[in-house]
């Protein structure tokens, strides 16, 4: 895999995720190991926090994207 340059947007060094399949698998270890992010899993059996960012998708799901122009404007 080639190196790019240089960031387009700010870096995160970290990527928070569960034992999910998607978090688990050699390509994103592969992915993270290419742009320097380190993988840190939660504790099985312990959310800590994911509750939060389902709310806030949920939030976003029913509250904003309803108040949206479809199409949105390119």
């Amino acid at each position: 895999m080639s190196r790019c340059n240089g960031p387009i947007y700010p870096a995160r060094r970290a990527l928070y995720s569960d034992h999910g399949s998607d978090f688990t698998s050699s390509h994103i270890a592969q992915v993270c190991a290419d742009f320097e992010v380190e993988i840190i899993h939660s504790s099985p059996g312990r959310p800590r926090g994911r509750g939060k960012v389902e709310r806030f998708l949920g939030t976003i799901t029913t509250e904003l994207l309803p108040t949206l122009p479809w199409p949105i404007p390119a």
